[in-house]
């Protein structure tokens, strides 16, 4: 792929249900089993201004724990954001494929550098932790068991 190639198109074939563009890349080879997840490749918006955050959360078996719910929220001044700028994600699916980037069960690019809340339930029971986005870097988090 060359810079400013068109690598796809906005559309509504197959199975879809609306306009979308389903982007994916595949590292070594063209199978399925080799996809990873796009955005730890994709460029930062804000370069100086902006970072990715990811991890992996673990269950009490040791396994990924798939589809969960993470909330990320900014710390101004000391202060909990927990209106304006809050931002949720979930875990990968329980059908990503087995190879990932960097052994992430979740990302999110384009983070505003600073200080953030992390909180997560894990079968039940809350985790909280505190992390600090850095310009043009990935910041990586393990958490649960």
């Amino acid at each position: 792929v060359h810079i400013g190639q068109q690598i796809g198109k906005v559309g509504a074939t197959g199975a879809a249900l609306g306009s979308h563009l389903h982007f994916e890349i595949r590292m070594f080879e063209p199978y399925l089993e080799n996809a990873v997840n796009p955005e730890i490749f994709l460029r930062l918006i804000e370069k100086d201004k902006s970072g990715m955050f990811a991890g992996k959360i673990i269950g009490p078996d040791g396994k990924f724990v798939v589809n969960n719910p993470i909330t990320i929220q900014p710390i101004i001044d000391g202060n909990i954001d927990s209106i304006e700028n809050v931002r949720f994600i979930s875990s990968y699916s329980v059908n990503m494929p087995k190879r990932i980037c960097c052994g992430e069960n979740f990302v999110l690019g384009n983070i505003p550098v600073g200080h953030y809340r992390v909180t997560t339930y894990i079968d039940g029971d809350f985790y909280e932790k505190q992390i600090k986005i850095y310009p043009d870097s990935i910041t990586y988090i393990i958490i649960g068991s």
